[in-house]
């Protein structure tokens, strides 16, 4: 297709020439770069997830008022291309899917070439995406009858089943010549996967975006072919307007890779609720570890130290017993239970021995138990269980040359950090400093 070009001088038309070839040559040159995404792109037509636009060069009437801009992004699974088209007049004049005649209304296309092989024509490798601003789409592949055949542009639209996502958002009405339109905006993704491309930086293709531009609601199937007034106004990013010949085609390659910001955000755009129950997960646990941390704070502060406990002790003599009770059956058998909690300590101290663990093993309630540690210890169950795994624990620092770590372990601490603070708490040195100062050299 050819654009109609008013009489200019010749020496006019020879430095457009000039130009136009110098221009080519330095596109055709060198290689262009597809940057990837910053952040995901929602394939609406809203433009809001792009910032670096270029200018399409449009050559034709000087009196040619439209605009356009595109720009160009990838990720892994698409090829995405936005559009920023200003035009005054927008019309639809083909409608319907896998219609080859769809460039008879405004509409866009990209070509691809996805090996960047091709030369004379298309091939095997090579697609055409047109698409409407009507959203009607049409795909062609290089077809290989029509390249034997000897087609000039050997290419076909049926069979060719490529799901592509559009966007189109219209600024203005359609085939209405009373008003005056904005133009539109688009954005497009292709799948990789459609054309064969794996997608990855300093992956090459050969690639022509083309805009079709026509300002007519004429019957423009019942023109002649040679026939393009200004009203038709069809260019591309190589500044050809005769599209479907890959050795016009710009090179481009993929660079840029994902950062950190935009996995995260990628992420939560395609799995939203597994995200929201994965963050919901998080903080609970994150709950979870405040209440236990302030559970051994608030445990660590209530625990006495050993002199205290002895104070204590000292001031409670077995004969207080007595004093609440008249049988001496009483103070027998809880003497008797102190010795059997003193025994399942000793036989469970690599274990996290909880208070419920404790009383079930003594056929009691967890009240009952309670009741009985107050009045025996003054302590709580747990502080008591703590207290017997600390005097335990002393004796193996002293007795052996196992680390701190393991010695933690070996009496039911999972954190030997917090084994330290406990055991300097009631011992009021650190384990380390008690094996120094008893005269065991680890």
């Amino acid at each position: 297709m050819r654009l109609f070009t008013p009489t200019v001088s010749y020496l006019r038309k020879g430095c457009l020439v000039l130009v136009m070839v110098c221009l080519q040559m330095y596109l055709f040159g060198q290689l262009n770069s597809i940057q990837h995404i910053s952040k995901p792109v929602v394939v609406d037509g809203q433009l809001t997830e792009w910032d670096d636009f270029q200018t399409l060069p449009i050559s034709s009437l000087p009196r040619y008022a439209n605009q356009v801009k595109y720009a160009l992004g990838w990720d892994k699974e698409h090829l995405y291309v936005a559009l920023d088209i200003r035009d005054a007049r927008l019309c639809v004049n083909e409608v319907g899917d896998d219609n080859p005649k769809l460039y008879f209304s405004d509409a866009f296309e990209i070509y691809i070439d996805s090996k960047a092989d091709s030369e004379q024509s298309m091939d095997l490798n090579d697609y055409q995406f047109l698409i409407s601003i009507s959203g009607d789409k049409t795909i062609f592949k290089g077809n290989k009858l029509l390249m034997l055949d000897g087609a000039r542009v050997p290419k076909d639209y049926e069979g060719t089943n490529i799901v592509v996502h559009t966007g189109i958002d219209i600024r203005g009405t359609l085939n209405d010549e009373r008003d005056i339109d904005a133009g539109y905006t688009a954005e497009m993704a292709i799948p990789w996967s459609a054309i064969g491309i794996e997608a990855a930086q300093g992956v090459n293709i050969k690639m022509d975006l083309c805009i079709d531009d026509v300002d007519t609601l004429s019957s423009i199937r019942q023109w002649p072919e040679n026939l393009h007034p200004p009203c038709l106004n069809y260019s591309s990013v190589t500044g050809h307007n005769d599209f479907g010949f890959p050795q016009y085609w710009l090179r481009y390659q993929l660079a840029g890779k994902p950062g950190l910001a935009f996995s995260v955000r990628k992420v939560w755009h395609d799995l939203p609720v597994i995200v929201v129950l994965a963050l919901a997960m998080v903080f609970a646990l994150m709950i979870y570890a405040i209440i236990i941390q302030y559970r051994k704070i608030t445990f660590l502060k209530a625990l006495p130290d050993k002199t205290s406990w002895q104070n204590w002790k000292e001031n409670h003599p077995t004969i207080s017993k007595e004093e609440k009770t008249n049988n001496p059956l009483d103070i027998q058998i809880e003497n008797e239970t102190m010795d059997t909690i003193r025994s399942f300590v000793s036989a469970h101290l690599d274990q996290d021995i909880s208070v419920a663990e404790l009383a079930n093993h003594m056929h009691k309630s967890v009240r009952q138990l309670q009741r009985i540690c107050k009045l025996d210890t003054g302590l709580t169950p747990l502080q008591l269980i703590t207290i017997l795994k600390l005097e335990k624990a002393a004796e193996r620092i002293l007795k052996s040359n196992a680390t701190i770590a393991e010695i933690a372990y070996e009496h039911g601490f999972s954190d030997p950090s917090y084994f330290g603070n406990v055991f300097r708490k009631y011992h009021g040195i650190t384990p380390m400093e008690f094996r120094q100062k008893n005269g065991v050299g680890r």
